[in-house]
């Protein structure tokens, strides 16, 4: 991150004063644009054949072969389930069902580039105009927090397939990132889920960001 700097010269208490107001703002306005840009939502890609998928029985089965009997998919098909009920496709056991939707969770850690400098606002003084000035140095660090900058990106797949002639009708894909130790991977899943099949089918071959 760059380093960044105010320099202020005053000769007086009243400039002094607006001097560390300017601070306050300065400092203010970083921390919202950091904040700012940690939050980027869920990012939600849909195509489809803008063919009407209406209220039906629908089974739900595992993109990965090795995952269909582990506790973090059953939790995960548990939670497309109930976002895929919400638009009237009802899960039934078996795979009686001529709609399946085939589900996968990817979860990977990330590790940011080498941290630069802190940002640091700075006050400095020196010699302005015939009345002098005030000397004066200092230096807010910004952005120095937690060592640990590490970040998941967790993404959810989903495909509704009708079984008999094998087409794709339908697929999503929703991503989320999100800083290390914040939400466990089934409360992002939750999150994804809900993005995914929110306006569902939504508009086909565009990406949106979800909040």
């Amino acid at each position: 991150m760059a380093e960044c700097a105010i320099l202020v010269h005053a000769d007086d208490n009243a400039m002094n004063n607006r001097v560390l107001c300017l601070v306050a703002l300065g400092l203010l306005t970083l921390l919202t644009a950091c904040t700012t840009a940690g939050s980027k939502g869920t990012e939600v890609t849909r195509f489809h054949l803008s063919k009407p998928i209406g209220p039906q029985p629908i089974n739900i089965e595992a993109a990965d072969n090795n995952s269909p009997n582990s506790l973090a998919f059953s939790s995960y098909s548990n939670i497309v389930a109930a976002e895929l009920k919400k638009i009237g496709l009802e899960q039934v056991p078996g795979d009686s069902a001529k709609l399946v939707a085939i589900v996968g969770v990817t979860r990977n850690v990330q590790q940011p580039p080498p941290k630069r400098s802190a940002v640091s606002i700075g006050v400095g003084g020196g010699s302005y105009g015939s009345r002098g000035g005030i000397g004066a140095g200092v230096n807010v660090p910004v952005g120095a927090g937690n060592s640990d900058d590490s970040v998941f990106v967790t993404t959810l797949d989903v495909k509704l397939i009708e079984r008999e002639s094998n087409t794709v009708t339908w697929e999503g894909n929703a991503m989320r990132t999100t800083p290390s130790g914040e939400g466990s991977a089934t409360a992002v899943v939750q999150q994804l889920a809900t993005a995914l099949f929110q306006d569902f089918p939504g508009k086909s071959g565009t990406t949106v960001t979800v909040n």
